[in-house]
């Protein structure tokens, strides 16, 4: 099944946001709080993704082979996962500046991907904070069978109305009545509240091959591209604080449609490059292994240097996050050449 490319790019963009939040307390320290937004693309876009492949394959379509694939994605993440935290989190208890709360269930709730479900800021936050994506994106494949025949019954438009109630109700419970911690857990870390953002992705499948048109390039795609960016970065600047995400969720559904239909010459100009397609395929490395890194750098740059040093610090952790990605990119493909070449007894 042929990718994306400009989705590829769009992943790429994604995880940039993402990386650039989570250096944003080193320097400058006033960027816009973009990494929200990263995760949530991250979501839609394998939500669009996984209709995609359930529409071109058998994969996803009843539990068992949600299941196989679930498996299947768990095995080839989970030392993505595991090995860079861990030593960062050793190395963090025994030499780091701040002592973890009680790490034993923290590393005992992260290695069994649990951490997720846990509603206590120390747990979900632990080990890595960017670690309770990977049971929430794997609970999202679980349920990929019953999101799909959902949407068949009730229709893509439907189910994508009831999402974004559910997710206005969820915000306005954790606002009005929730104390701070339990409410960042429900409208962020929740799996049952992120496999809505992941539903919405696998309407806009829907929505796609419902108005994909084949003509060429015109005119209103690049129009419309601007003045949907123009929109979101509107609404990230009025948005009130309670409808965190929901007024974002139409135009980030119109978006990713103009870009996955790589009609507007804006869009694949952004998105189709080799830079943020080559970003886009180091996204997955550099999820899981990005906030243990900048961990890791941060506390050898205060043992070795000026801990007031922090733009040379911003820039030496971004470079270690690029360059540990290729590095372990590099080591994967080898042992995965490897392991298809080594005979079969």
């Amino acid at each position: 099944m042929l990718r994306i490319k400009s989705l590829q790019g769009l992943r790429g963009w994604a995880i940039l946001m993402i990386v650039l939040w989570h250096l944003n307390p080193l320097f400058p320290g006033n960027l816009p709080k973009l990494g929200n937004l990263g995760v949530e693309f991250f979501l839609m876009l394998s939500g669009f993704l996984i209709a995609r492949k359930c529409d071109m394959s058998s994969d996803l379509r009843d539990f068992h082979s949600s299941a196989a694939y679930t498996f299947r994605k768990l095995r080839s993440s989970y030392p993505l996962y595991l090995f860079p935290a861990v030593p960062v989190f050793l190395l963090d208890v025994f030499a780091g500046p701040v002592k973890p709360e009680a790490p034993f269930y923290q590393l005992l709730s992260y290695c069994t991907l649990t951490q997720s479900w846990i509603p206590v800021s120390w747990i979900y936050w632990g080990v890595n904070g960017a670690g309770w994506f990977l049971p929430v994106v794997l609970f999202c494949y679980l349920m990929t069978p019953i999101i799909r025949k959902t949407v068949q019954k009730l229709g893509a438009g439907s189910v994508f109305f009831v999402c974004l109630l559910l997710q206005v109700a969820a915000e306005l419970l954790a606002d009005r009545f929730l104390t701070e911690s339990f409410s960042d857990w429900l409208i962020y870390i929740c799996p049952a509240y992120r496999l809505l953002d992941f539903a919405l992705g696998f309407c806009a499948w829907h929505f796609f091959t419902q108005h994909r048109n084949e003509s060429k390039r015109r005119l209103y795609a690049d129009i419309l591209f601007v003045c949907l960016l123009f929109v979101l970065a509107g609404l990230l600047l009025s948005r009130p604080a309670f409808m965190k995400y929901v007024l974002f969720h139409p135009f980030e559904i119109a978006l990713l449609l103009t870009v996955a239909s790589e009609k507007s010459i804006l869009s694949n100009a952004l998105n189709r490059n080799r830079v943020m397609i080559r970003l886009g395929d180091l996204s997955r490395i550099i999820f899981f292994t990005h906030v243990p890194v900048i961990r890791l750098t941060g506390i050898i740059w205060r043992r070795l240097f000026d801990p007031d040093l922090v733009f040379p610090l911003w820039i030496v952790s971004l470079l270690m996050i690029l360059l540990f990605a290729v590095v372990t990119d590099r080591i994967l493909k080898r042992l995965k050449q490897k392991t298809r070449k080594s005979p079969v007894h």
